[in-house]
Formats: structure tokens, C-alpha cells, sequence
């Protein structure tokens, strides 16, 4: 009796889904928006994931074929382009508050009020206690503190390209990511001097972006969405247990700061650094009664991963 229970409950729940998804899978259409369609359940995620096409070439293509404004889906969900520049101005400057969320990978999303939220996740008061903080490191002021370490990287990578001036060609891209990878280590992550091409963050951030998204831990996120509650802690604790590189990164910037921290407590260092100027910063004038409980360390290793993320993707 309790298995026939069981598989009436599931049989109920999977056809209860598959009407639900079919009607989601209409959206674009009921509204008169073109777009691709893709295959059910997936959408366009197996094309949007494919590390061998990027899929920025696929956006150009799609909106020669369809217009400044098309939308699709990423297995459950629904993504509208906008490619109008005067459109695009109006809902990311001019009417910012009312489109504050951003597309993030569906299944690392994390709620507004997550502890370790990043800046590019964030939106209302928690966006804006984060946005206070940061803002003034990248000041015309603060710039210029570490502007000695990005000239003595800058003279390491005209070192290392020196070396190979004999050659025909040489792939410049892996030599910028080194550099990139150099200055955002020794401004972010407290390290003393220049470490390119004997440094482990470049290969740790390749591997974060160049993984295959589409493992079945990510494509049943994407087209389960009341699974992820369940998938996101699942996949947290097996990137601890297998250290993936995103857990290898973080686990790095958590040392890195509680080490500044202890280090700054015994009054035995001093630096210009991003640790530093983080630890520094106050937002006193922000109301964040509402962002729920959070430990200060939690926000300067998010604020440190936003920066080793979004800056390996510059060069």
C-alpha cells in the first residue's frame, strides 16, 4: 500500500509538473516576443553552456535573426535580450532600481540576504551597503596606493615577454591573464610580491570558467527550480569534499583574511591592499537592519571573490 502511494504521488507530481512546464515553455510566445525555442525541458541551455562556442557569438547571431529585443529560455526560465542601446540605458541606469537582478548561474544563486552575497548577486539594501563599501577603493586615491604593485607587475610581464622576443609569435592571451592574475593576487589577496607564471590563481579561475556547465547537477537546476533549495547545499558540501577550484578559491580568501585581520590586531602590519582597504571601510550611513544576520568577514571574501572573478575575464 505505501508504494502504490508513493508512486501516485510521484505520478501526480511528475505530470503536474510536466503541465506547468509546458505552459512556461509558451511565455515568450503568448507574448508575441521571437526567440529560439529550443528542446523541452532544456531550452537553449545546451548551446548557452557550450564551453567549444561562446555564446556571445550566438547572442550577435540570434539578434541579426530576430531583432533588438528576443527573448529565450535557459531550461525553466525565462531570459529576455535587449540589444537597444537607449532601452538598455533606461532599465540599467535610469530606472535601476525597479530591474535590480541580474542573470547568475541558476544553480549558485543565492537569496539577497545570503551571507556571502556578492556584489553582482545583490540587489536593495544589501546591493547598497556592498556598493558603499566598494566604491570608494576605486577612487582616484585609493587607485593610486596600489599603483606600485600594477607598475612592478607590468615590469614582470615585459620581463617574461622578453624572453621570448625570438620567437615568430607567442600567445599574448596567457601572458595578460598572468598579469591580470598578479595585480588582483597582490592588491586582493595580500600577496608580497610578483608570482606570474608561479602562481596557482590562474589555473584555479580557468578551471572555474571553462568547466562544462552542463553536469546534471546544473541542468536539473535549470529545469527543476524548486530542486535547487535542495541541489545548491548539495553541491556546496561536494565542492568542499572534492575541492573544486570555486571551494579551493574561497577557502583561500577566508585564510587570507582572517590572517590580515590577525595580523592587523597585533599592530604588526600595514598595507595598501584591497584586504586592507576593506577592512577599513565603514557604511555606517547605510540602513541594513533588513539585509538579516551576517558576519563581517563573510562580506570582505565575498567583496574579494567579486574581484578575482570578475577580474580574470579583463584581458
Amino acid at each position: 500500500m505505501p508504494l502504490i502511494l508513493i508512486l501516485i504521488s510521484a505520478s501526480t507530481a511528475l505530470a503536474g509538473y510536466f503541465i506547468w512546464a509546458f505552459k512556461r515553455r509558451r511565455y515568450w510566445q503568448e507574448r508575441a516576443v521571437p526567440g529560439p525555442r529550443g528542446a523541452f525541458p532544456f531550452g537553449m541551455i545546451m548551446e548557452v553552456m557550450d564551453p567549444g562556442i561562446p555564446w556571445m557569438y550566438k547572442l550577435t547571431e540570434y539578434t541579426k535573426k530576430f531583432g533588438k529585443i528576443w527573448g529565450y529560455q535557459e531550461g525553466m526560465h525565462n531570459v529576455l535580450v535587449v540589444a537597444d542601446l537607449q532601452l538598455s540605458n533606461e532599465i540599467l541606469h535610469r530606472r535601476f532600481e525597479e530591474f535590480p537582478e541580474r542573470k547568475v548561474n541558476h544553480l549558485i544563486k543565492r537569496r539577497p540576504a545570503a551571507p556571502r552575497v556578492h556584489l553582482a548577486e545583490a540587489w536593495g539594501q544589501r546591493w547598497k551597503r556592498l556598493r558603499t563599501i566598494v566604491s570608494p577603493q576605486f577612487s582616484n586615491n585609493s587607485l593610486k596606493k596600489v599603483l606600485p604593485i600594477i607598475n612592478d607587475s607590468s615590469r614582470h610581464l615585459a620581463a617574461h615577454v622578453g624572453k621570448h622576443v625570438d620567437q615568430k609569435s607567442i600567445n599574448i592571451h596567457r601572458y595578460y591573464q598572468e598579469y591580470t592574475m598578479d595585480v588582483i593576487a597582490r592588491i586582493a589577496m595580500g600577496v608580497k610580491e610578483s608570482q606570474q607564471w608561479n602562481s596557482q590563481y590562474p589555473d584555479i579561475l580557468r578551471a572555474i570558467f571553462e568547466r562544462d556547465m552542463r553536469d546534471p547537477i546544473f541542468l536539473l537546476a535549470t529545469i527543476a527550480p524548486l530542486m535547487k533549495s535542495i541541489l545548491h547545499p548539495i553541491f556546496m558540501k561536494l565542492s568542499k569534499l572534492m575541492k573544486l577550484p570555486v571551494s579551493v578559491l574561497f577557502e583561500q580568501i577566508e585564510k587570507a583574511v582572517a590572517e590580515r585581520k590577525k595580523l592587523r590586531d597585533s599592530g604588526t602590519f600595514s598595507s595598501n591592499d584591497f584586504i586592507d582597504l576593506f577592512l577599513d571601510a565603514e557604511a555606517s550611513s547605510i540602513d541594513h537592519s533588513k539585509e538579516g544576520v551576517y558576519d563581517r568577514r563573510d562580506i570582505h571574501v565575498s567583496l574579494l571573490g567579486t574581484v578575482l572573478l570578475r577580474g580574470v575575464g579583463t584581458p
